[in-house]
Order: C-alpha cells, then structure tokens, then sequence
C-alpha cells in the first residue's frame, strides 16, 4: 500500500483522481560519463550545522560524482551562513564573495541550500 506522497497531494487530498502511469523499465547502465562541462557544487549550509541530518547525503558528492569528471573539472564547495549579527553577515559576504570569483571558471553551478527549517511548521530543525 502506497502512503500519500508530497507532491501528488494537496492539503492531505489527492491531487490527481488516479496515480499517475510511468511507462518503461528500470534500467541500469553499464557505465557513463557525464558531459564534459566544468562543474561546481556549492553547499550553502546554517553555520554550525555542518554534521546535521542532511548534510551527510551532501558531503557524500564529492567522492561519488569526482570519477565522472576524469579531467579534474569538478569542484565541490562549502558556504556556510549566519546572518544573526552584522559581523557575521560580513563574514558571509566576504565568502560568498570570494568563492563567486572562482565560479566563472565553471560553466554549470549547482547549488545546494539547505534551510535547516521543518517545512510544515518552519521552526529551525
């Protein structure tokens, strides 16, 4: 039996009148090669919550995505933030900052933004 899931619902009510038909097969490749387009990841993350749920799958990345780019065009950043005081929001500025400068070497940026927020209630998990 299939639980509700978020995003097929809304306000706890089905949003479509039957499940949705996904035609095909599992498939599973043998081996790949992602196109060879400089990539960054960047992981803006609440200061402090580093070792957070969450931030494991994240951490993870580099070491699985790094032997698709055998010409080394991968980079995997860490952005955290605090803007809780004008110190700290400087200090954001100036990271952000300076890893901006060094993203224009990347023609695709994927950035990961974790609000460390309950979605339903927002209170800060």
């Amino acid at each position: 039996m299939f639980n509700s899931i978020q995003g097929f619902d809304s306000k706890g009510q089905p949003a479509l009148s039957t499940p949705p038909i996904i035609p095909g097969g599992f498939q599973h490749a043998m081996t790949s090669q992602v196109a060879p387009h400089p990539t960054a990841l960047v992981h803006l993350h609440l200061e402090g919550l580093a070792q957070d749920i969450g931030h494991s799958q994240v951490a993870m990345l580099p070491s699985f995505l790094q032997a698709y780019f055998p010409q080394g065009d991968y980079n995997f950043s860490q952005l955290p933030f605090n803007l809780g005081t004008p110190e700290s929001m400087d200090t954001y500025d100036k990271a952000a900052s300076d890893l901006a400068s060094t993203l224009s070497a990347y023609s695709k940026v994927l950035l990961f933004l974790m609000t460390h927020s309950d979605e339903d209630r927002g209170d800060l998990c």
